[in-house]
């Protein structure tokens, strides 16, 4: 029973030892392992087969040989052929069969130990034979003494001590007894001696074995089997303990070429040295492992803030980074690695080390030599658009898109020249859902491409309606460049065009961004034209953000130019994007191009761009966007600003627009003062009024000139008093003195800076030269 259980303690020693190199494929080990395993005394010989059961490394037996038959009985109960007992092991992990070993044992090895117990048996049994005929033949004295020292001789030895021997005195016969006992002793010593060697032998594979299981062989660092061990550990520590740690996913950059241009045995050096350095920079606790090739995972424990893990990362860096000398060659690698941390990344282990595999890969693409943090949220994100495929599919299906509609409207003589459509989702839970919050999702996805569709088919139906009713107004519509660039978009425009046959094309027109536009220009350019043969026009969205080339202007035919309303959301306060859309409205005249501005968020607004010479906008300061049926009643009450309409009889010029200029450098001071006093962030604005943008212009267009008109000294007051109290809040600030304080003069300036830009709108009006109208 003990030889059988011995066989199964060496079966799983040497399956545990193969598993990893198995999974490696890697054939030097596992001929490793199977030579260490082989000095153990009792096996002949040990043969590694692959699934198709052929050999991948041996010990001990010739591969020209044919294998042995597999002994199916146990040990011990079967006939041995020639002294050896033939089986078989197999690898297997998680249910999957890798390959197996076939190994002959030798019977020889514990034939001898059960010789050496029958003659322990026999000697005891003799020694009790031959007391019983010694007590048999004599009582006397010197019979029972020697007897005595005879029995005291075999109870040391049967209770392990084997150095005893028997000394007595008395005839020949006696001498030999005590000559045969005491080589009985000798004998059974120098077996048990034997045998303690081939157990520490046993001891010392076993130990040697259980390190290959768990460690890997180059580095001596912990393999991936180990790995999972300490990492399950980890987890269940920080779980009880309530604090973070780290999984550390690291690969070595330019690795391959080492070893490609130096060899294998080079590159094996170079992973020495800088398992080495890695360790030499972590914590006692952490666990450094080489998991394969030139890849190591590290856990950390107790993290308690990310700039712990942080400094380590970066050591890490630069250990790796720095050069190597191997037989007078330097060599040089640097490394990209992921990170996640537990329980923030709440996944199994195994996710936990593919997740900072993912963030590894992230930093290889940004460049290598980095770390990037596993993203959660863009994790859940990916997880997050799938459902929304699945949801807008059904949508599409439900009949849950509907349009809104955005009126277009020319603010000088306020006719409505249009519609822009846009689209909306009526979610049964969530209700009205903006596109931003779906579209940005579907982008180059198929999907898109239904929506665009589907919008299209919408457009051209409400466009029927609404001509049944007296209301001829063109409707834009949004389409992607994903759509656009499709080789059969043409095809499916026209079979769409067909269906509504009813509709004049020429009033949809198409809106796509100038920054897609110019992606594929040449077959952009191509769709635009030929959809202009069908008489459906186009219009470049958010005009301004993008090249804004004058040879893409050229090349594409587009008949509107839109500009983009984060120029005109800061146009009142902005002198770049006021000069912005001045450069876009000169370019649109130059190419014979229209111009409708987005955003026009109040009357202001309106003004200022008809001061450019602007006079089309949508934006929310003329409607918002509405179902079809409320844009029926808003048709009936929109009435344009009396001070837009103003604007019928005027021209901008020259010295109007200076004005214009004027006015805008001033509110951009005043929201730098305001920024600096409220909002605490950006340095003051010049607080000389002679050197801020307008006092220069003002100093050296006006002044000298109109100082006696009351207009002049309206706005030189104005502007001296706003810079004395900016003065004013600017040292209140610095000094640190009372809120209220502040609140009260910004709101002085406040009202003073309304005063005079309305100063400055007189001028900008006086300037304006009244234009004839030409029937």
């Amino acid at each position: 029973m003990q030889t059988s259980m011995r066989l199964e303690t060496q079966k799983t020693l040497l399956q545990s030892a193969l598993i990893a190199p198995w999974l490696q494929m890697d054939y030097a080990t596992i001929q490793s392992v199977l030579e260490e395993s082989q000095q153990v005394q009792s096996i002949n010989y040990l043969v590694a087969l692959n699934t198709q059961a052929q050999p991948i490394a041996s010990v001990g037996w010739s591969l020209d040989q044919e294998l042995p038959p597999i002994n199916t009985k146990p040990f011990g109960q079967s006939s041995l052929l020639n002294g050896r007992y033939d089986t078989s092991i197999d690898i297997v992990v998680s249910g999957q069969k890798l390959g197996s070993v076939r190994i002959g044992l030798s019977t020889l090895f514990y034939s001898q130990a059960r010789d050496s117990m029958i003659l322990k048996s026999i000697g005891i049994a003799l020694i009790e034979i031959f007391f019983s005929a010694l007590l048999l033949i004599t009582l006397n004295r010197w019979i029972i003494r020697n007897l005595t020292k005879l029995m005291q001789s075999a109870n040391a030895i049967a209770q392990g001590d084997y150095s005893k021997r028997l000394e007595l005195s008395g005839d020949q016969e006696t001498a030999e007894l005590a000559c045969a006992f005491n080589a009985m002793a000798n004998t059974i010593q120098e077996r048990i001696h034997s045998l303690e060697e081939v157990h520490q032998e046993e001891k010392k594979l076993s130990d040697k074995l259980e390190r290959i299981a768990h460690y890997d062989t180059l580095t001596n660092l912990p393999n991936r089997v180990l790995l999972a061990d300490r990492l399950q550990q980890a987890m269940a520590q920080s779980n009880r303990h309530n604090r973070s740690l780290a999984i550390i996913y690291l690969d070595l950059d330019g690795f391959k070429s080492i070893n490609d241009t130096y060899g294998h045995h080079i590159g094996d050096i170079l992973l020495v040295t800088l398992a080495g350095r890695m360790e030499q920079i972590l914590r006692e606790g952490d666990t450094l492992s080489r998991i394969g090739g030139d890849e190591f995972v590290i856990v950390l424990n107790d993290i308690k803030e990310v700039k712990l893990c942080e400094l380590i990362l970066e050591r890490l860096l630069h250990v790796t980074n720095m050069p190597v000398i191997i037989n007078d060659i330097s060599v040089q690698v640097s490394s990209s690695i992921g990170v996640t941390f537990y329980p923030q990344d709440g996944a199994s282990a195994d996710q936990l080390m593919r997740h900072a595999d993912q963030a590894m890969y992230l930093a290889k693409q940004s460049g290598k030599n980095s770390y990037r943090f596993f993203d959660l949220d863009q994790n859940v994100s990916l997880q997050a658009q799938r459902d929304y495929f699945f949801d807008v599919a059904n949508a599409l299906i439900h009949k849950e898109f509907v349009l809104y509609y955005q009126p277009k409207v020319n603010m000088k003589t306020g006719k409505i020249v249009g519609v822009e459509a846009l689209i909306r989702w009526e979610h049964p839970q969530k209700g009205l859902v903006m596109p931003l919050s779906f579209l940005p999702f579907l982008e180059n996805h198929s999907l898109s491409i239904e929506i665009g569709e589907w919008v299209i088919h919408s457009a051209l139906l409400q466009i029927s309606q609404w001509q049944k009713i007296g209301l001829n107004l063109p409707i834009s519509i949004n389409i992607s460049a994903y759509q656009l660039q499709q080789n059969d978009f043409m095809t499916r425009f026209k079979a769409i065009l067909e269906a509504h046959r009813d509709v004049d094309p020429s009033l949809l027109e198409i809106e796509i961004l100038e920054t897609s536009a110019v992606e594929d220009i040449v077959h952009v350019s191509a769709i635009m034209q030929s959809c202009h043969a069908l008489g459906v026009h186009f219009a470049l969205d958010d005009f301004g953000t993008g090249y804004s080339s004058l040879t893409y202007l050229k090349r594409l035919p587009a008949r509107t130019l839109k500009i983009d309303q984060s120029f005109i959301h800061d146009m009142l306060d902005d002198p770049d994007d006021l000069a912005i859309i001045e450069g876009v409205l000169g370019l649109a005249r130059a190419f014979r191009k229209d111009v409708i501005a987005e955003g026009v968020e109040s009357i202001e607004h309106g003004l200022c761009l008809l001061a450019l010479g602007c006079e089309f906008a949508q934006g929310y300061g003329i409607a918002e966007p509405m179902p079809s049926q409320e844009f029926l009643f808003w048709v009936e009450e929109w009435k344009p600003d009396v001070r837009w309409m103003a604007w019928q009889n005027r021209v901008p010029n020259s010295d109007s627009m200076q004005w214009l200029f004027a006015a805008v450098e001033h509110n951009a001071w005043v929201k730098s003062l305001k920024n600096y006093i409220q909002e605490g962030y950006g340095n003051p604005p010049l607080l000389n009024e002679h050197l801020c943008r307008f006092g220069l212009w003002f100093d050296r267009e006006m002044r000298g000139t109109y100082n006696e008109e009351v207009w002049f000294k309206k706005i030189d007051s104005l502007h001296h008093r706003l810079h004395t109290l900016g003065t004013k809040l600017v040292n209140t600030v610095l000094t640190q003195k009372e809120h209220a304080i502040t609140l009260h003069t910004m709101s002085q300036i406040n009202r003073m800076n309304k005063a005079m830009i309305a100063l400055l709108y007189e001028r900008i009006y006086s300037e304006e030269k009244v234009k004839e109208r030409v029937e």
